[in-house]
C-alpha cells in the first residue's frame, strides 16, 4: 500500500487587516463560559473585556 503523504499548509497572508484598540471602548470582545459544579449544576457565563483598557465589563 502507498504511504499517505502529509499535507501542509501553504503559508499566507490574511486579506483582512486586523485592527487594535485604539481608545477605551473603541475594541470589545465576549465570549461564553460554562462550568459544573460539584453537585451538578451547570453555570453558565456571558463574559465582555474592554481591548484596550484590559477590564471587565463589571469591574467598569
Amino acid at each position: 500500500m502507498p504511504q499517505k503523504s502529509v499535507k501542509r499548509r501553504r503559508p499566507g497572508t490574511s486579506t483582512i487587516d486586523p485592527h487594535k484598540a485604539e481608545y477605551p471602548n473603541h475594541v470589545w470582545s465576549y465570549d461564553f463560559v460554562a462550568d459544573q459544579t460539584s453537585d451538578g449544576k451547570t453555570l453558565r457565563f456571558s463574559t465582555a473585556i474592554d481591548e484596550f483598557t484590559r477590564l471587565a465589563l463589571w469591574n467598569v
